[in-house]
């Protein structure tokens, strides 16, 4: 008892901080992206407002959900940045958690607000949203995915052989599709758009970077 009183308090994992830094970092962007475009609106617009800011942070934590991907995919260490493989693992279960949890503040934000025209349903059913269907519908499609992948990984211990894995792999699908869904469902893209392009050819290029050191060590 007296050597477990003596321990020194533990110091905070690396995984645990650098979800906290990207949590604030998302937040931060988003709120300050959003500002910038719509300025201060009156209270009733506060749910909207919400709803794209949480949504931008959301698609900003998913983008490093991905890149991640492709790092333990292609086994690449980031040792230079004190991240090994396995805090890398920890730290994408870490930041999912927390994609999700800005997902589900994104939703219903929106579906509450009279304004949005899109309400549960349209969340729920694709093309029922009154507000761009077919990007609301996009986003929806999004959705299914996500809970596709986020189910895969949680049952990996219980899936037959690399079932999970082929499940996992729509990760890339529905970020292009969450990509798509910010791009055409959100009023401010053309403030946006350096940004979502910036996040769309970081990606492709962090894939096909990780796919080719993936085929090198295979060959």
């Amino acid at each position: 008892m007296a050597s477990e009183l003596s321990q020194p308090a533990r110091e905070p994992r690396p995984a645990t901080v650098a979800a906290a830094s990207a949590l604030v970092t998302a937040a931060a962007f988003g709120y300050v992206f959003e500002r910038m475009v719509i300025g201060a609106l009156p209270l009733k617009f506060l749910p909207w407002e919400l709803g794209r800011i949480f949504g931008i942070a959301t698609l900003l934590i998913l983008w490093v959900l991905t890149n991640l991907g492709f790092a333990a995919r292609g086994k690449i260490p980031l040792y230079r940045a004190g991240i090994s493989q396995l805090t890398l693992l920890r730290l994408h279960r870490i930041l999912a958690a927390i994609g999700g949890s800005f997902l589900v503040v994104h939703l219903l934000t929106l579906a509450i607000d009279k304004y949005a025209g899109v309400g549960f349903i349209g969340i729920i059913v694709p093309f029922s949203a009154t507000y761009r269907p077919l990007a609301v519908a996009i986003g929806t499609a999004a959705l299914y995915l996500g809970l596709a992948v986020g189910g895969s990984a949680a049952l990996s211990g219980l899936l037959v052989g690399p079932s999970w894995l082929s499940i996992h792999r729509l990760a890339i699908v529905m970020f292009l599709a969450a990509w798509i869904h910010g791009v055409t469902a959100g009023t401010d893209t053309p403030e946006l758009l350096p940004l979502y392009l910036v996040i769309l050819v970081e990606t492709v290029l962090c894939g096909l970077f990780a796919s080719r050191v993936r085929e090198v060590r295979s060959a």
